[in-house]
């Protein structure tokens, strides 16, 4: 398999040439030579079955099928993979390799989760993923990934001989992949990720699901293995941002949306389609009604989860120093101003710039070797060669950039 660290060298190539994403979403990425994995039968047949493609007008992700009502499906996906093309709709690719015309359900997403909701409609009978008998999921536990990942590139040695597209493959284009659960977040990542896997997620399995042993869903895939914006793609949603030695393993995983937040937003789902209409605040009224007729024994996994989460919230707030608040000055150049406004504060620009991490150090060196990159090439092109060169050394060539990098490290 190639290095992790790869992966990288494609969102560097995302932010350059297309809108800036996190996501494993149709963009190119290097499958390698496909290992035989200790696959659960049972598990790698429902994933078959219930994993779909989802085509849109400038790309493709993946999603599964978790709704049957006569003749129509609904499929959970990422938000991400259908923003691009809302108007236009989409194309459905079924396990049986037949391909539908689908739409968006429009609905609401209160806590803002990278989630979406798709329908088509079929006179043929699909398999449904299960939701799991308990929400409770264990670090440690096994894990299958499952969706199409929008590229594959063949080598010869270190030299790429074809490169191709899979949105043509139909269901050749499968992919499933094991793993195992490493980490459970109490705080969230924007999106609603919080559940760190080892799965390998490739660029356009977004939206695919997360299978426990049994086949049932336990998550939806949607964020790579080491992101190219380093720690700072790991921001949580309450602005703090996690301690370094959390990071390093953070960012040596893929993440996908736990359980708990799906249902929280197919709940919401629920609720719009029976009372169209309704408002924010209506909503999380009705929402609250749900919570206050649940049992102490269905309570008690969330109040576990607070109590944990409000233990490392206390924590934290042994050692924070909140910054000195910058006073606004008012037209007359005096401080504070009239009413005493303070202005959000700036990042220093004289703080220190990030340390090169290996594959930058390889990139800056491959794209002035000629032997690597012939002159002349396209930009979008460079980084192709660049990201299939770096997949391909050896460990002691790749030694050479990780020592640049260290000393960067040392620099920084």
């Amino acid at each position: 398999m190639f290095s992790p660290i790869a992966r990288r060298l494609f969102l560097i190539f995302i932010t350059t040439f297309s809108v800036i994403q996190l996501y494993a979403y149709s963009h190119p990425v290097v499958l390698g030579a496909t290992s035989s994995e200790n696959f659960d039968i049972t598990a790698a047949k429902i994933a078959n079955q219930v994993t779909v493609r989802i085509l849109t007008k400038f790309g493709s992700g993946s999603g599964v099928v978790i709704k049957h009502e006569g003749q129509t499906y609904t499929v959970l996906t990422n938000n991400h993979v259908v923003t691009d093309s809302p108007e236009d709709g989409y194309g459905i690719l079924t396990s049986d390799g037949n391909i539908y015309p689908a739409k968006q359900v429009n609905g609401v997403n209160t806590k803002k989760l990278d989630l979406a909701l798709v329908k088509f409609t079929s006179p043929e009978d699909y398999q449904v993923v299960t939701l799991p008998k308990s929400k409770a999921i264990s670090e440690g536990e096994k894990v299958y990934a499952s969706g199409f990942p929008a590229w594959h590139f063949i080598f010869k040695g270190k030299k790429i001989t074809k490169m191709e597209e899979t949105r043509n493959w139909g269901v050749k284009a499968f992919k499933l992949k094991t793993g195992t659960i490493k980490m459970q977040l109490t705080k969230t990542l924007p999106g609603g990720y919080q559940l760190g896997n080892t799965n390998d997620i490739f660029q356009g399995m977004s939206g695919g699901p997360a299978l426990n042993q049994q086949g049932e869903l336990i998550g939806i895939n949607g964020l790579l293995k080491y992101p190219f914006q380093g720690i700072d793609a790991f921001t949580f949603t309450d602005g703090t941002i996690p301690k370094e030695e959390d990071y390093l393993q953070m960012e040596s995983l893929s993440w996908a949306i736990p359980i708990d937040n799906i249902l929280a937003f197919l709940e919401e789902q629920k609720i719009v389609k029976e009372n169209p209409g309704m408002k924010q605040p209506e909503i999380f009224k009705e929402l609250g009604k749900h919570w206050s007729a649940l049992s102490d024994k269905e309570k008690k996994p969330f109040d576990k989860l607070h109590d944990k989460d409000k233990a490392r919230f206390d924590e934290e707030m042994k050692t924070y120093v909140p910054p000195a608040p910058e006073i606004q000055d008012d037209a007359d150049g005096a401080a504070g101003g009239k009413d005493g406004k303070t202005k959000r504060q700036k990042r220093d620009p004289n703080a220190p710039k990030n340390a090169l991490n290996p594959y930058l150090c390889f990139v800056m060196h491959a794209r002035n070797d000629p032997n690597i990159v012939p002159k002349n090439t396209e930009p979008k092109e460079t980084m192709k060669i660049i990201g299939a060169a770096w997949s391909k050394l050896s460990e002691d060539d790749r030694k050479l950039f990780e020592d640049r990098s260290a000393k960067d490290k040392v620099r920084y």
